[in-house]
This record gives C-alpha cells, structure tokens and sequence, in this order.
C-alpha cells in the first residue's frame, strides 16, 4: 500500500546470509515491484477470452506440433471442428488420417515440407470428421526455428470454409447457367431435366412456339412437337445423358411457316458432386444453308475437277499425255462427246496432237496437209488470241471453211486458244453434232482449264528448248574439254623438255665456273672471282626457277592416289627438312586433323607457305604460328608470322607467278611459291587469303572443305 492509497504488486525473494561456511549471519531480502506485468497478464487474460469468443464466431483455431515428441495441440475449436473432445492430443498420423483420401497425400506433402524445409503453406482441403461428416477447412501453417536456426516446431490456423464453398458452388452453378445464355443468346437456346421436362427456354425458343417461359416450364416436347419430332429430339438427349459429353445433332422441326433444320450442340450440366442433372442446347437455323447443298455440291464438283487439272498439269512430265487427260476432263465438264487440241507449229501450222470425234475424213486432212491457223475452225480464234463461242449451225459453217468440205454437220463449237506472251501456241476446241449446248458457267470453268495449261503448255516447250540447248552445249563443252586437255599436255611436255634441255648447259656453266672459281684463284683477280660468284649464284637461281616452272606445271595434273594424310605429322616432317634457322621458333598451336588428298602437293603447300614465312622474317627471335579450326564445312588452316609484313596494295599480287615485291638480291626466290599454294588450295575448292602489317608480320589463311570430293 503506499502513501497515496494505491495498491503495488511486490514480488519478494528471502536469502540466507552466512557468517562463516556453516553459520547462518543473516538474511537478504529482495523486493520486486511487478505492478505493470501483473496488469499486462489481465490484459493478456481478457483478450485471450476475446480471442476464444472470435474464433468460436469465425470458426477458427490454433494448432502446433511438437516436432521432437511428435505431439499435437489443438486449440478447443480446431477440436470442435473436428468434432472431437476438448483437450484431444492426437500423434500427427493420427491427425493426417482426419483429411479426406482423395487430400492426405496433399497434406502430408506440404505439412514434410514446412517442417524439414520451413515452406509455409496455405490450403483449402476436405476433412471427414469423428462423425463422418465431410468439412471444407483452410489450413494455414509455417515453421518455428530455436536460436540455432533449426526447426523445432510447425504452428498454424485451422477454420471451418464450409458454408463459404457452398456458396461458392452455388455461385458457379448460377453463373454458369447465365453465361451460357449469354454467350448464345443469338441462337435458340433451352434446357431439359432429366425426365424431358423444360427447365429453361431462351426467347427465340419462345417465339418458334409460340408460347411464353412460364408456360414452357415442367412441359415436355410432346406438347408442342409432332410425336416423331419429338421423340427424335429426347433419343438425342438420352445420347448425352448416357455419353456425359457434348453431342452435335442435325435436327429438323416443323414449324408455322415449314420445316426448318437446325445444326444443335446439346451438353450435359453437372452438380456439385458431378451428377448430371439436366441437358442444355444450343441450336442454329441451317435451313437456308440446307436449300444451298445441291448448289455448294455443284461448285465443288467443278472445283474438284479445276483441282484435278492442275494436279495433272503439275505431275505431267509428257506433253502428248498430259494434253490426253486435259481433253478428256475438258468434255466431262462441258458434257460434249467431241474435241480436238492442236500445238501451233512455228510456220503457223497446226500439230494436232489428240482428238476424240473427229471424223475421218478431217483426221486425214491434218496428216496430209499442213493446215494452217486461219483454214479451219480449231483455228479462227488462234488468230486474235481470244475465245470463239458457235451456238448454231449456221454460225458453224460461217467459218468452218475446210470442215464444210467434208460435210461434217458440226450444231455447237466452241474454241479456246492457249496463250502465252500474248501469242497463240495452240488451241482446244469442242464440239457436238447434237443440239446439246453447254452452259456458260461451264465454259468459263474451261476457259480457266485451257489458261492453266497455257502456262503447262509454255514450260514444256520451254523444256524442250533448253534440253536441245543443253544438248548441244554438252557437246561444244566436251569439245573444247578435250582440246584443253590435249592442249595443256602438250604444255606440260614442252615444260619436261624445255627444262631438260636448259638445265644441261646449266649445269655445265654452273660446274665450269665453280671449277675456274677454285682452281685459279689465285690466278683470278678480286672482280672476276666476284663475277665468277655472280655467275654461280645466277645460275643456281635459274635452276631454281625451271624446278619451281615444273612444280606449277605439275599442279594441274591428275591427282595421284588419294589417301588420308595425318597433316600434324607431314606438317613437322615439313620443318625438319627446311633445316630452320636457330633464330626461328615454330609451333602447332593445335592438332592438325587428318585429310584425304594428294601427299605430295599437301606438302608443296604447308613447305612453301612455311619456307615464305622463314625467308622473309626479319626478327632476332623469329615466331611462327601454324593451327586450324573448322568453319562451314571447311578447314581453316593458318600460317602467322613477325616478319616484315606486306603492304595491302601487295596482297593479290604475291599469288601471281614470277611476281616478288623484294629485290632478288635482298632475299633468294622464284616467285612461284605463293602462286603454287594457290593453285593447289583452288584445286581442293578452297581459297587463300592474307592479313599483314608491315614490320609486325603476316598471317596465310587457307579453306580445304571438310569432304575431300576430288578423286
């Protein structure tokens, strides 16, 4: 109590004080107001009984589990919703077993792995309570961590939905119900209970019969449909009662101003358990589309046979056959018994190429006799490239000027030419000897046939053409390959002898120089030793230069025996016998692959690109490059190095034979190396290619394809 009358909460603690080890001095008190905590823990109190109350109203609980003892708590309303005794503390298994069948494999997956991976979760199931009651529960649960960070425990919130997911289901239904009265309110649209009784009718349903909803309802067809109509329209609903799926029916009805034919989409309407508790349909009027079948079945005759032509006209690879089959369907659209087509030859005369009814007599005029376009009557039209339509007799024997002769009593002709680049190049013509005509939509259908082939009729000839050039072009071609074959022979033996005969008195110059070099030296002043030396040398690089001619000569020959060629070791066999220079250093950046060519030339080509790279390196410590990679179906091979470089102006002339951009006194060569390599990589179908810098070096880029076809 203190002095102004208020009330404190005191906690007291009693201590003994002690003299000596075993002899009690006295005792200390501590004292504790807790008035504040004690006020906290009747506030904590009364919110809790609000709490109860809320969740009692709410239907909602608390629950956790004890993860080391595997034990349950559950607040009073989670056991209530489980219908079970205040109080109840089921094992976890035991609280699983709770949920439907169809939910516990949910549950205990999400429940594993909040409580071994700490993922909360939030669900909506089914339990089947202690009285065997089916309840809809959202169960909410998350993890509880030590201060070590491990999961010790899985608490969470447990309430009773069901009356919120009757509503829902009852909600869906309803919605349902109206969406599909509005998504196909333009149609007739209506639903059948399960006895064949009308349970809904939209107003187009109303109007067919005349009656309002209210009258409809609980009403079968049989009021208002013949008895056959009828019980047509309920067999088809007992089809989708049976299926439980959607069903398309035609179905016809009688109405006030005739039958009419409806295209009907009939499906079945589920409950909330998935029973089926009625049929709705969906119907459109087809009655117009109906009186249009024969018209649509006609068009798609006429198509159909269009589509066959131009499969004809695309597969045909023989004119005369082809131009066979366009007649015969040219007289199945027309339904004429007589035809004829006819090429225009280049005098202006007629090919006839295939018939059906011609008369004798005209058949053996046309073998006979070069008919020309404008004598008969397959041919009048071909003259202004348009098509020439004879109804009758008397227009017949206008312009039949051969035909009359022979007396061919022709009633209907029509002819159509085939046109292209606005010139004739030949006709189709039908006719009869009857009264029988054609209609006009007909022979506009053949008119677009004879177009369609004009185009067929063009290609051949074109074909024919480019054949007989082709033809006659091989053989020009296999001329002038066997001229430059027996030419560049020749070439190759005026170099063997050329060679032959120049390098004898070389040789002798080169000896007897050699020989008066040494053997008079002393006899020889300071400038004829030195013209001796000139001597030697020049003759030494002229020998050099018929060996490089015969090597490019040689390039061109036929190949010798192809074999696979493992390129990393010729490559090194390529070095070690250029004898390198100490200064110079050499690597294989990466494994050459292997290739099928010619031994020989590939190593004219890796010696003479590695040889080039040697000569002209003007560095104390000389480096080159040497490596592949594959790029589009091709070795790209590279030679690097740091010599001198070239400048670009140079880049296509190093390739040409003979052709130096260093003074032969500055540096020793042909000039035939690089346009070797060249020559050897066009022969394989590859290229060369370069990128330099002057003093900093050069970089060769070499394509092989990947598939060697040379053989």
């Amino acid at each position: 109590l203190r002095a102004d009358g208020t009330l404190d909460w005191v906690r007291w603690e009693i201590h003994p004080w002690y003299e000596q080890p075993d002899k009690i001095g006295g005792i200390i008190l501590f004292s504790e107001v807790i008035t504040e905590r004690k006020q906290a823990e009747e506030a904590l109190k009364e919110n809790y009984a609000l709490l109860r109350i809320a969740g009692e109203t709410a239907k909602i609980g608390g629950w956790n589990v004890n993860l080391a003892e595997n034990r349950t708590y559950w607040s009073d309303q989670v056991a209530a919703i489980h219908e079970m005794p205040v109080g109840y503390v089921p094992p976890v298994e035991e609280g699983i077993l709770f949920y439907a069948p169809e939910w516990r494999n949910k549950i205990t997956e999400v429940f594993a792995n909040c409580a071994q991976n700490g993922i909360s979760y939030d669900e909506e199931m089914e339990i089947i309570t202690s009285k065997g009651n089916r309840v809809w529960v959202r169960t909410i649960g998350e993890a509880v961590r030590d201060n070590k960070g491990k999961i010790v425990k899985v608490q969470g919130a447990f309430q009773d939905i069901t009356m919120r997911k009757q509503a829902e289901e009852n909600l869906r239904l309803s919605n349902q119900t109206i969406k599909n009265i509005v998504d196909y309110s333009p149609a007739v649209i209506y639903i059948f209970d399960l006895k064949g009784e009308f349970l809904l009718a939209n107003k187009n349903f109303e109007k067919i019969l005349g009656v309002t909803q209210e009258e409809l309802l609980g009403q079968t067809r049989e009021k208002y449909f013949p008895k056959e109509v009828a019980q047509q329209h309920r067999n088809n609903d007992l089809q989708v009662i049976n299926s439980k799926k959607p069903l398309f029916f035609e179905e016809e009805n009688r109405e006030a101003d005739g039958n009419h034919f409806y295209l009907t989409s009939k499906f079945p309407l589920f409950d909330a358990k998935g029973e089926i508790y009625a049929v709705g349909g969906i119907s459109a009027d087809i009655t117009d589309r109906k009186n249009a079948e024969e018209e649509i079945y006609n068009a798609n005759r006429e198509l159909q046979m269009l589509n066959n032509t131009i499969l004809t006209l695309i597969s045909g690879s023989d004119l005369d056959k082809t131009l066979n089959k366009i007649l015969q369907t040219a007289l199945e659209v027309i339904g004429l018994e007589g035809g004829t087509i006819c090429l225009i030859n280049p005098d202006n005369t007629f090919n006839l190429v295939v018939e059906r009814g011609v008369s004798k007599e005209i058949l053996d005029d046309f073998t006979n006799n070069k008919v020309k376009i404008g004598d008969c009557l397959c041919g009048n039209c071909a003259i202004n490239c348009q098509p020439l339509i004879l109804n009758t007799k008397d227009e017949v024997l206008k312009y039949a000027s051969r035909e009359a002769q022979w007396g061919d009593d022709i009633h209907f002709h029509a002819a159509f030419p085939f046109v292209a680049e606005g010139k004739s190049i030949g006709v189709l013509c039908i006719f009869t000897r009857t009264d029988t005509k054609p209609s006009l939509k007909n022979l506009k259908l053949l008119e677009t046939i004879v177009s369609q082939t004009s185009i067929f009729i063009d290609n051949m000839l074109l074909y024919k053409e480019i054949d007989h050039q082709n033809t006659n072009l091989e053989k020009i071609v296999a001329q002038r390959t066997q001229q430059l074959e027996y030419t560049n022979s020749e070439l190759r033996d005026f170099a063997q002898v050329v060679s032959h005969d120049l390098k004898a008195p070389l040789r002798a110059i080169s000896q007897l120089s050699y020989w008066l070099y040494k053997d008079y030296a002393d006899k020889i002043d300071q400038a004829g030793q030195n013209q001796l030396s000139l001597i030697i040398s020049r003759t030494k690089r002229l020998d050099d230069l018929i060996d490089g001619v015969l090597q490019y000569s040689k390039a061109g020959k036929q190949l010798k025996k192809q074999q696979e060629i493992d390129l990393n070791a010729l490559v090194k066999r390529c070095i070690k016998e250029l004898n390198l220079p100490e200064h110079i250093q050499i690597r294989i950046d990466n494994k050459l692959p292997f290739y099928t060519a010619d031994e020989t030339r590939m190593v004219q080509l890796f010696q003479n690109l590695i040889d080039n790279a040697i000569k002209y390196n003007d560095k104390p410590k000389g480096k080159i490059h040497i490596g592949c990679k594959t790029k589009d179906g091709f070795y790209e091979f590279y030679i690097s190095d740091n010599g001198i470089g070239i400048e670009e102006n140079y880049f296509e002339r190093i390739f040409q034979i003979f052709q130096r951009i260093e003074s032969r006194d500055y540096q020793e060569g042909t000039g035939i190396g690089l346009s070797l390599v060249k020559r050897i990589v066009q022969i394989y179908g590859g290229e060369v290619k370069l990128t330099s810098k002057v003093g900093k070096g050069s970089k060769f880029y070499l394509t092989l394809p990947i598939i060697n076809n040379i053989t």
